[in-house]
């Protein structure tokens, strides 16, 4: 956008021609004026507004005092922007190498649905992807990129056309999630990414394309990519592809059979990846609009394997190399397709989030451990014989706390009856009363 700003500005310049007598104002040999379509880069050697100033009193064609003030704001625009790069905005690290300005970074957490428009801000970033997901039967999982319309939000765990009613907006510091993204009183998990960056240098890139209906198709990603998922904008299934599966293999965050006849990808690739299909719902129909999100493997922070099911409760995978703070599984060829699942640090524990709109269960990924994760006996994650294959990210930073909290505890003995309980020295307001275990309960 910046760009074509800038280029627009130019061929204003070159039309006043102010230019070539900038490159003689700043003091060096005089340039001829530019013929309309030459470069005016002789623009950046101008040092001062006075030069500039004084340039506009010697062009040919006089100008008015209000257009002075525009073209000078133009000008100086100019001068600026050719001292920044405006391709991928850089820096260079000690070892000379080019590294994305914003870093790759992800964090999650949750919040409590509240019916209207709510902010969830703090993640000490600007978001490029947000996935969503309810610990109820509210939704299926949805995500949104910095790839997509403003309003638009699209579905990983239902064959549901993207939405254009604002779920999802991403903000300078997190993101605002409304209807049903924010149902009230009902939980729901979130896991944000930042550092989109599309170029040899990324680790992270997330994008869109439009499918030409040939047999097969590359996009490219700037890095090779060992997770990539593509969503059609229409009512299909979302597909996904990871370096741990065998060529033209393909699975499914809902409960879809896996395709391995390169129906949707045929291969991975050293700066991108190969889709495939040209019948609705494959990866390139003609004229079908795409979105996509890439990774690369990174250790501590991103990684992508496969295990083989064996039922057996307490099941520790290991190997990751770090603790997941974010994850999902799928069952490659459960008798039944199920849908992939996932779990991350606010799912404390063995609560485990179906991509599909179903409410959290148990006994499927048990807990997030420092070296990989434990499953229980849930065919979603440890069915007999089945393969499973998995992905996983970590590196969040930890969250800062925001206050001083209290708590208590007691018991009381039920009557099946409506009851008041009423006795007990509670120190302070209760904001909220958490039952456990055996008719006891918890004021934190």
């Amino acid at each position: 956008m910046l760009r074509t700003l800038i280029l627009r500005i130019r061929r204003h310049l070159r039309k006043r021609r102010v230019y070539g007598a900038l490159f003689a104002s700043s003091g060096r040999a005089t340039a001829p004026r530019p013929r309309s379509g030459r470069s005016i880069d002789s623009i950046t050697r101008a040092r001062n507004v006075q030069q500039i100033k004084a340039v506009l009193k010697s062009t040919a064609e006089p100008v008015k005092p209000f257009r002075t003030q525009i073209i000078l704001m133009l000008v100086a625009l100019v001068v600026l922007a050719n001292f920044i790069n405006l391709t991928d905005v850089t820096t260079t690290s000690a070892a000379g190498t080019a590294t994305p300005a914003v870093a790759y970074g992800m964090q999650t957490g949750y919040y409590m649905g509240n019916g209207s428009d709510r902010s969830i801000s703090g993640l000490g970033f600007s978001p490029d992807l947000v996935i969503i997901k309810s610990d109820a039967a509210t939704t299926a999982t949805i995500f949104k990129t910095t790839a997509m319309p403003e309003n638009t939000v699209a579905y990983l765990g239902a064959a549901t056309a993207d939405s254009t009613a604002g779920l999802v907006r991403l903000d300078a510091d997190g993101f605002t999630v409304t209807s049903t993204a924010n149902t009230a009183l009902v939980r729901y998990t979130w896991t944000a990414f930042t550092g989109d960056n599309c170029s040899a240098s990324g680790q992270f890139c997330v994008g869109s394309y439009t499918g030409d209906g040939a047999a097969t198709k590359n996009i490219i990603t700037g890095f090779q990519p060992d997770l990539v998922w593509v969503k059609l904008t229409t009512a299909v299934n979302a597909n996904w592809r990871s370096s741990a599966m065998p060529a033209n293999a393909a699975q499914f965050f809902s409960a879809t059979t896996q395709d391995t006849a390169g129906g949707f990808f045929t291969s991975l690739n050293s700066n991108g990846f190969t889709v495939a299909g040209t019948a609705s719902p494959a990866n390139n129909v003609s004229a079908g609009v795409y979105r996509y999100v890439a990774f690369k493997n990174v250790s501590g922070s991103i990684g992508v394997g496969t295990y083989n099911g064996n039922a057996t409760d307490n099941t520790a995978i290991t190997g990751v190399g770090f603790q997941p703070g974010y994850m999902f599984i799928k069952n490659a060829n459960a008798g039944t397709a199920v849908a992939a699942v996932s779990s991350q640090t606010e799912s404390y524990g063995d609560n485990t989030s179906l991509f599909s709109a179903a409410a959290n269960l148990s006994d499927s990924i048990q807990s997030l451990d420092a070296g990989g994760f434990t499953i229980g006996t849930n065919s979603t994650s440890n069915g007999t014989g089945n393969l499973m294959y998995w992905a996983a990210f970590g590196g969040a930073a930890a969250h800062s706390s925001s206050g001083t909290f209290k708590s208590t505890s007691g018991t009381y003995t039920g009557n099946t009856f409506q009851q008041a309980v009423a006795g007990y020295a509670c120190p302070f307001p209760v904001d909220r009363i958490k039952p456990g275990p055996g008719f006891g309960w918890a004021a934190p």
